[in-house]
């Protein structure tokens, strides 16, 4: 029987193994697994690798048990954090209103301090109560907060003017909206036929907020509703043209530079012509124009074709270079 058990093929040993390893097999198999590694190097590093994998699989646990239970302290502590910092921001709120039932205050100042607080909560206790899109929610707090801080502002303090608002909180949306947006738009779930459409929403969610801007200029100065119209949707087709030239066209960045290059010299010229892009020298009568309708073409046309034969070359080349 002995000879029988020491020349056990590996294989037949190797299946048995797992069993041997969690002690769930016979005695008889567990005495014929012995005999058989104690003359077989390979089987019994099979058993060491066993033992390892299971040791490291058990540190893993344990790994990922003390990350959970750390996160979890973090997050109780993140709550608590921001739980005292918003009763600290109420204490000014509460003083006011204790301070208008005797008629020491008034509500547009408790309104005003309100909003106030409200805006340096979007900064502080929004992301320390987030557990996801943590920029995203401060930057949509904090936004709407100063929304609101303004329209008290304008209402209450400044002869309730709703055009003047509609101006200073559409331009604040504007350019909040040019810096932020694209933050705010990447960490959003959107559906699947949107998702690859994030810088396209983006420009979109802008041009929105540059022409609501647009009309409330247009309607507290009617008379200069062209000269605002015009030249900004002449600059957003330009910007437009660009965002599509990278974002869609083909070819490499050499040839969508030079498309880029062209665009600027059509608009550069066509904006020099209508005096919307203006370049002026000191004279000695004075600041004089000057007319370079030509040049800017000419340049631009010219880097133009030199960037789209430079885009072209390295286009063939790497072509070589993926058939070799």
């Amino acid at each position: 029987m002995s000879n029988i058990e020491q020349k056990l093929p590996c294989e037949v040993v190797q299946d048995i193994l797992p069993l041997y390893h969690d002690g769930v097999c016979s005695g008889a198999s567990r005495k014929m697994v012995e005999n058989h590694l104690q003359e077989c190097r390979t089987c019994k590093t099979l058993l060491q690798e066993m033992d390892e994998t299971e040791m490291d699989m058990a540190l893993a646990d344990e790994t990922k048990e003390v990350l959970e239970h750390h996160a979890k302290r973090e997050r109780t502590l993140a709550y608590k954090t921001a739980v005292v910092i918003a009763g600290l921001l109420l204490l000014p709120i509460v003083i006011a209103l204790l301070m208008t039932l005797p008629g020491y205050s008034d509500l547009k100042t408790d309104a005003a301090i309100m909003a106030s607080m409200l805006l340096v909560a979007g900064f502080t206790v929004v992301p320390l109560l987030s557990r996801g899109k943590k920029l995203a929610k401060t930057i949509v707090a904090s936004t709407a907060a100063l929304i609101l801080l303004i329209f008290i502002v304008e209402m209450f303090f400044d002869h309730g003017n709703w055009i003047t608002f509609g101006e200073i909180a559409c331009s604040t949306m504007f350019g909040l909206s040019l810096v932020f947006a694209p933050f705010v738009v990447k960490q959003l779930d959107l559906p699947e036929t949107l998702v690859n459409q994030k810088a396209l929403l983006t420009v979109a969610w802008d041009t929105i907020w540059f022409y609501l801007m647009m009309v409330m200029f247009a309607i507290d100065n009617p008379i200069y509703t062209q000269d605002l119209f015009l030249p900004g949707t002449f600059f957003v087709a330009l910007g437009w043209a660009i965002f599509c030239d990278y974002r869609y066209l083909p070819g490499n960045g050499w040839m969508k530079t030079a498309v880029l290059s062209l665009l600027v010299g059509i608009w550069g010229t066509i904006g020099n012509a209508l005096g919307w892009v203006s370049v002026s020298v000191m004279t000695k009568a004075g600041e004089t124009p000057l007319d370079l309708r030509g040049w800017i073409l000419a340049i631009t046309l010219g880097l133009a074709i030199v960037l789209f034969v430079i885009g072209l070359l390295r286009q063939k080349g790497q072509s070589k270079r993926i058939k070799a």
